[in-house]
C-alpha cells in the first residue's frame, strides 16, 4: 500500500511506515519514529525536514532536516506526570483541606477536599493564581463569614514548612 501523510506528533513505524509519505515532496515538522538504535534498543525519534530541489533541474532531490532521539525526554516527562498523579492520589486521600503554594506565593496544586469547599471553588482555586488573590476572591464570593478578613490568613514567608489557619466559612463551618 502507499504511504500516507501523518500529522504533527503522529508516532509512525521506523520505516517510514505507513505514516510518513516522503514522496509527497512536502515539508513536515514534528513526525515522531519509533526505530531501533545499532544495539536493538527502541529509540523515539522526532523528525523535522524540507524538501531540497536541484537549483538548475528543479528536480526533488530529498530532504534536509533533523532528527533528534527524544527517548530519554519521553521517559522524563512519562515518570513525572506518573509521579504527579501518585501525588495527587495521596493529597486527595486527605479528608482536609490542602493547598500547596510555591516560593513566588502562587498556588501549584490542591486537593479534592479544597475544590469541594464551595460551588464556585474550581473557579478559585487556580495554579499559577496569587494567595492574595485566592483570598480576596474567597471574601468576596461569600465562602468566609462576612467578619474574616484578609489580615486572618497569615502569609507565608516562602520556605518550606506548614502552616495551619482555622477560618469560619459563611455557612458557619470552620477549615
Amino acid at each position: 500500500t502507499a504511504p500516507q501523510s501523518v500529522g504533527k506528533g503522529e508516532r509512525v513505524q521506523g520505516d517510514g511506515g505507513p505514516g510518513l509519505n516522503l514522496l509527497s515532496q512536502q515539508p513536515f515538522r514534528d513526525i515522531l519514529v519509533e526505530a531501533k538504535s545499532a544495539h536493538g534498543t527502541p529509540r523515539l525519534m522526532r523528525l523535522t525536514g524540507i524538501p531540497v530541489f536541484s537549483d538548475a533541474t528543479g528536480r526533488f532531490q530529498g530532504y534536509r532536516g533533523v532528527a533528534r532521539d527524544i527517548t530519554e525526554e519521553t521517559r522524563a516527562w512519562n515518570s513525572a506526570a506518573q509521579s504527579q498523579a501518585q501525588l495527587m492520589t495521596a493529597l486527595d486521600s486527605i479528608n482536609e483541606i490542602f493547598v500547596l503554594f510555591g516560593s513566588d506565593d502562587a498556588m501549584l496544586l490542591c486537593n479534592r477536599v479544597s475544590l469541594g469547599l464551595h460551588p464556585q471553588a474550581s473557579e478559585i482555586f487556580v495554579p499559577g493564581r496569587s494567595r492574595s488573590e485566592i483570598k480576596q476572591e474567597l471574601i468576596n464570593r461569600g465562602v468566609l463569614a462576612p467578619h474574616v478578613r484578609l489580615e486572618d490568613f497569615e502569609e507565608g514567608n516562602g520556605s518550606f514548612g506548614s502552616q495551619m489557619v482555622m477560618l469560619e466559612l459563611a455557612d458557619g463551618r470552620h477549615i
